[in-house]
């Protein structure tokens, strides 16, 4: 079995930036599950997160389920992956 603190890469603050600018830009388009991937990508990934940075990707992240939530319920499918991809990897 493999360490996964060994394992865990240190994300530049520069690449945190990107993916939530990017992130940020589906989510205005109305891709929702896009938005919500390209978030969760970097958490599968096991990297490691300056608080700063962690801080920034939590609040991405919630935006995307808020506005996710929102086209669900407006009976958006791209709204509906993205809630439950963003709920499938949530810690428990």
């Amino acid at each position: 079995m493999v360490d996964a603190s060994a394992t865990a890469r240190t994300v530049e603050s520069t690449e945190v930036r990107q993916a939530i600018v990017e992130a940020e830009t589906s989510l205005h388009g109305g891709s929702y599950d896009e938005a919500a991937a390209r978030l969760l990508k970097m958490r599968i990934s096991g990297a490691q997160f300056s608080q700063k940075d962690a801080a920034a990707y939590r609040d991405a992240l919630q935006e995307a389920y808020s506005r996710a939530l929102d086209a669900a319920s407006k009976g958006d499918p791209r709204g509906r992956a993205a809630v439950e991809m963003i709920r499938a990897t949530r810690p428990r």
